[in-house]
């Protein structure tokens, strides 16, 4: 998917790849992705909505897997 949205916006490889953190806090774990919807939203290209939307529905079948 990353190579699909390049081909939309060659200067896209800076806001890459998607962030994902995991850390403990008083013996919890928690998990943190950004957005991928909110964060094209800011590059201001419309063909890179749909991509932003698939990946962030991986995106969120992964962190619900966990």
């Amino acid at each position: 998917m990353a190579y699909k949205a390049l081909q939309s916006e060659q200067d896209l490889g800076l806001m890459l790849p998607c962030n994902l953190i995991v850390y403990s806090k008083k013996g919890e774990a928690f998990i943190a992705a950004i957005k991928p919807t909110v964060q094209m939203e800011k590059i201001g290209n419309p063909k890179l909505s749909g991509i932003a939307a698939q990946v962030e529905e991986k995106l969120k079948k992964v962190v619900g897997s966990i």
